[in-house]
């Protein structure tokens, strides 16, 4: 990335500020993040940038710990605060950027790329072909690992041994054709179904304990077309954004009573969640 850089420092949980640039309200297309992550549990995950200002808040995909400044977050004057979250990690505070009254004044620029869009144009592992229409293994596997059906746009059906319990991050993205998921389950990762958009109705199955992350980017995120979501068990965490852009889901199932889970609706903000529901989807 080209142009000035803002210099942040995560350790552990917490994130400072590195630089002492002065940045000016309007600039485009110029000023970039660089996040020095100096403790290992940060190492291998997808990570995020979150920019906070006072019109709003920016999500960026990291490319190498960095990332462009999203253009809206310093258009004026201003403070802007930047965490990061990955996985079921996310920095405790916040970095101050402090934006300064400039002479700039610009029409608006083409908006920043959203999560989706960002998240569509980092595929670039292709471990199977594109073509794949079915999988299935032999037992023992225990879980599938990241990225590893990533953009498979012609899977439809994917016949996972029982063994199989987990699904790393980004397992399934961007499987456009799949229509239902996988059976035997206990974590989904993040991102798993994240842009899959050929599914409609499903059901978690009932023996998932978490689906991940915590924070941030969800497991089903961008499923366009989902609408009916129906849970066989009882996770013990679900993640805040599990559902987030999932603007046709009407319905979300759930055998608890309201309060036993924390965070819902998960991301679905136009979902009803029918409590203490018994049975298979309406």
């Amino acid at each position: 990335m080209s142009g000035a850089a803002i210099g942040f420092r995560v350790r552990d949980q917490v994130i400072s500020r590195t630089d002492s640039l002065s940045v000016a309200a309007g600039s485009r297309n110029y000023l970039c993040a660089e996040f020095e992550f100096v403790t290992p549990e940060w190492e291998g995950l997808t990570k995020t940038a979150v920019f906070t200002y006072g019109g709003g808040e920016k999500l960026m995909l990291l490319e190498g710990d960095a990332c462009t400044v999203p253009w809206e977050a310093i258009a004026s004057p201003g403070a802007v605060y930047v965490s990061v979250f990955g996985g079921d990690l996310i920095t405790t505070g916040q970095a101050c950027v402090r934006v300064h009254e400039s002479g700039y004044a610009g029409a608006p620029g083409e908006p920043t790329p959203d999560m989706y869009a960002q998240l569509k144009g980092q595929r670039d592992l292709e471990w199977f072909s594109r073509t794949l229409s079915s999988v299935s293994f032999p037992p023992g596997i225990s879980e599938i690992r990241r990225c590893f059906f990533a953009d498979c746009e012609s899977l439809t059906l994917a016949e996972l041994p029982e063994t199989v319990e987990q699904l790393g991050e980004e397992a399934f993205l961007g499987c456009t054709s799949l229509t239902e998921l996988p059976t035997g389950l206990t974590r989904i990762g993040q991102s798993a179904f994240a842009l899959c958009t050929g599914l409609t109705e499903i059901t978690i199955p009932e023996g998932v304990r978490e689906i991940s992350p915590i924070f941030g980017f969800g497991a089903f995120t961008a499923c366009k077309k989902l609408k009916t979501v129906t849970f066989a068990g009882t996770p013990d965490v679900i993640g805040g954004g599990t559902f987030r852009g999932c603007n046709r889901l009407e319905t979300v199932n759930v055998p608890w009573a309201e309060g036993e889970v924390s965070g819902a609706p998960w991301g679905a903000s136009n979902a009803t969640v029918n409590y203490s529901h018994k049975g298979g989807a309406e």
